[in-house]
Formats: structure tokens, C-alpha cells, sequence
């Protein structure tokens, strides 16, 4: 026994439901020609059939089925997601993606698009999972950042408040396409040896990496550049929010930061680099769950520094790392330091810088913690420098002031260094 579609009578008799006013909404809503899931498919054979009238049975898949495209098309909708849209449309039209790097899948993390270049053998090693590792480690450490933002008094704005901006990574399939696709932009050849990840600031503004699989170490290498190079780019973007709302107080109708705005780049290379080695800094907790643990003592970075006071090879002093303005001048000082071996240098300076931040945010039971979050938000609204810095830790122009301060700071960073040494050794 069945009924014509559209009669109420029989369908009635049959014990059926007419769905027709919320198949037929769905139908009309835009951008549901362009949706493509299963769910709007089914949706439009019913509406285009005239089979809206639905059995007790059916029911429970199509209310399903409407649900699930409420739910994208909402989102296509949003002014966040048509942003992330249009970057995605891009890079799989883009000649430097396409053909040879494309296919891709993405996976939406606000204010996150992941993009992940399709894997070879899914079977072996499935692109959503992935995705979905990528999606986990960009929302431990969004979380992360954020409560240290909120710490800091600065605001934590929605995305809308931001403009909705989309934060870009892409993640390529293995080690071989990461340097191919850098190759073929030409790249030097040596240019990225050794580079997991990176963040390109002053460009597309996209964070390049590869994928290595899921990480078995507590604390593994690739991970933790992944995590230092993910939080320039939340720097970045959230600076440039912050100095918009700087800008604003003296101009309300100023527009807003762009992304190259030079003072986005900041004036304190022991901040922006030891700062970031700081959420580096990541310990596993489960790869199963992908959870993080951020903030962490970094041991190869306080293996590199070793015992300050036993170290016989040339090392940074602390009003060296404070005043240090950017790389280039890093690379110059640190030639002079250690002729022919400056990369040493450089490194060195990031152990070192590393180990700043976690004693002035840690060390000494909270000693310089309130300060150096003061500090924080003077460096997120792009203001800071060795003069602001000391006046965030309190101390006035006052040579010798300054002079004892330093002494004092400089006594406890080599202290802290030693003590994070001792329980590194002692498996703590």
C-alpha cells in the first residue's frame, strides 16, 4: 500500500508526517546547491520527488539529515568561514599548489584552516587523522596563549571582534614535498635543512610544515618547533589586534593594522624568540587524545646551556639577551663571539632566551611574575624594549639601581638555569 506524494489523506492513513515546510526551507537557503554533502543530497531527491511526506521510520534520518545541513550551511554562512572558503578555493587553484601538491583536505579550527595535502596511502596513514592531530595540537595552544593573554589583562576577542581573520597552515605529506614545493617557489637548497615548520610573516602569512606522524618521545623535537613557529603566528595576528586598539585611542576612525605593519615585528629579540621557545617548550601527554602540556622545562635547550658557571665556550650575558634588537645583529654579535661558528651563537641564544622567560614567569616562587606579565602586555601592544622592561620590573633610571637589578636578575637566571638543570638529570 502507498500513497501519491503530495496526498495529506493517504500519507495521514499511513501514518506518515509532512516535512515539506523544513525540506523545502532547506532547499532554499543559500548555498545549498553548492553544499555536495550526502545530507543535501538526500534533502533535494525528497524536495525534487515531492516525497516530503516522511514514515515514522524515515523520520528520525531525515530531522538527521536536516540537521547536519542547518549546521554547514550555517557555518558557510558565517563571515569567518567564507574567509577561510575563499583561502581554500586559492590554494587549490593556485599554480603553486596545483596540480603537484594538490589534492588537499582541510579541517576548519577558528580562527585556524587547517590544509593538509592528501597522503599517499590512506590506508597506511589516513589524511584525516592528520588533520585531526593538527586540529588538537592548534587548539592546545590557542588555549594556552590565550589564558597567559587573559594573565597579561589583555583582551581575548571573538573572532568577529578581529576581523575574522583566518590563520593559515598547511601541511604537506611528507619531508621529500615540503622541500619539493620550496624548490620548485626556489628556494635555495639548503635553505630549509633542518626547518620543520615556519611562519611566514612577511608574505602569505601561512604556517609551512610536513607531517611526522604521531610523536612517541615526552618531549619531541619536531613538535616543539611546530609549537614555537604556531605561536609567532598567534603573536602576529593578536599584536596586530591589540595595536589596532592602540591606534583607535588616538584616532578613532584609524583603520585597521595591517599584517606588515613593521611594528608588528616588535623590538626585543629575547622576547619574540624566547617567547616563543617558552610554548615551545611541550611535553606529551597522550597521543591518543593529541593533549599537550605547554610551558614546560626545555630540555634540549637547558642541555645546550648546560651550567653557566662550568661552561668554558663563549655564552650570552644577560644585558646581551635584553638588548638584543633582532637576528641580524645577533648574527654579527655572535660571529665576534665565536668566529666561524656562529649558528652555535645563535642557538645558544635561544636556550638562553628560553630560559629568561621561564624564570621570570616561574622562577623564584613567583618573584618577577606579575612584573613580567605586565611586560607581556606591553610587548603585545608592541611597545616594549630594554627601557620598558625595566620599568615593568620596577626600577627607575637610577644607574646603580639599574646596575643592582641587573646583578640581582643575572644571579637568579643562572640559579633557575642550574636548578632546571639538576631536576632535568634527576628525571623531574
Amino acid at each position: 500500500l502507498d500513497a501519491e506524494p503530495g496526498c495529506p489523506w493517504a500519507n495521514g492513513l499511513l501514518g506518515r508526517t509532512d516535512m515539506g515546510e523544513a525540506l523545502r526551507a532547506a532547499e532554499a537557503r543559500e548555498g545549498m546547491g553548492d553544499l555536495g554533502t550526502e545530507e543535501a543530497k538526500r534533502i533535494l531527491d525528497r524536495v525534487r520527488s515531492g516525497r516530503t511526506w516522511v514514515g515514522g521510520d524515515e523520520r528520525p534520518g531525515v530531522e538527521k539529515d536536516l540537521a547536519a545541513v542547518k549546521a554547514d550551511l550555517d557555518r558557510r554562512s558565517d563571515p569567518w568561514w567564507k574567509e577561510a572558503t575563499a583561502v581554500l578555493r586559492v590554494v587549490e587553484n593556485h599554480p603553486a599548489f596545483h596540480p603537484r601538491f594538490t589534492p588537499v583536505l582541510h579541517e576548519a579550527v577558528p580562527p585556524y584552516l587547517v590544509i593538509a595535502q592528501l597522503q599517499q596511502d590512506e590506508r597506511a596513514h589516513a589524511t584525516v587523522n592528520v588533520l585531526s592531530n593538527h586540529r588538537k595540537f592548534f587548539h592546545c595552544l590557542t588555549k594556552e596563549f590565550l589564558e597567559l593573554m587573559g594573565e597579561a589583562e589583555l583582551p581575548t576577542p571573538t573572532l568577529g571582534e578581529m576581523g575574522n581573520p583566518v590563520l593559515k597552515a598547511f601541511v604537506f605529506k611528507d619531508r621529500n614535498a615540503f622541500d619539493r614545493w620550496h624548490w620548485d617557489q626556489r628556494w635555495p637548497k639548503d635553505a630549509l635543512q633542518g626547518v620543520r615548520a615556519y611562519y611566514a610573516w612577511g608574505s602569505s602569512q601561512f604556517m609551512m610544515m610536513y607531517d611526522t606522524g604521531a610523536p612517541t618521545a615526552t618531549q619531541d623535537e619536531d613538535t616543539c618547533t611546530a609549537f614555537h613557529e604556531a605561536t609567532h603566528q598567534l603573536v602576529h595576528y593578536y599584536r596586530r589586534y591589540y595595536l589596532t586598539l592602540e591606534d583607535r585611542k588616538a584616532d578613532p576612525k584609524a583603520p585597521e593594522v595591517e599584517l606588515l605593519d613593521g611594528r608588528l615585528h616588535g623590538e626585543t629579540h629575547w622576547f619574540q624568540e624566547g617567547f616563543a621557545e617558552f610554548f615551545g617548550a611541550a611535553d606529551r601527554i597522550s597521543s591518543q587524545t593529541g593533549e599537550w602540556a605547554l610551558l614546560r622545562p626545555y630540555r634540549s635547550r637547558l642541555a645546550e646551556w648546560g651550567d653557566p658557571l662550568l661552561r668554558k665556550t663563549p655564552q650570552w650575558t644577560l644585558e646581551e639577551v635584553l638588548k638584543m634588537p633582532n637576528k641580524m645583529v645577533m648574527a654579527v654579535l655572535a660571529e665576534q663571539k665565536m668566529p666561524g661558528k656562529k649558528e652555535v651563537m645563535n642557538s645558544l641564544f635561544y636556550a638562553q632566551a628560553w630560559s629568561l622567560n621561564h624564570l621570570l614567569y616561574f622562577g623564584k616562587e613567583g618573584k618577577y611574575h606579575d612584573r613580567y606579565l605586565r611586560y607581556v602586555n606591553e610587548e603585545m601592544r608592541c611597545r616594549g624594549s630594554f627601557e620598558r622592561f625595566l620599568e615593568c620590573m620596577e626600577v627607575g633610571p637610577d644607574e646603580a639601581a639599574r646596575a643592582a637589578f641587573l646583578e640581582e636578575l643575572g644571579d637568579d637566571w643562572v640559579g633557575h638555569q642550574k636548578s632546571l638543570l639538576r631536576k632535568s638529570s634527576e628525571g623531574r
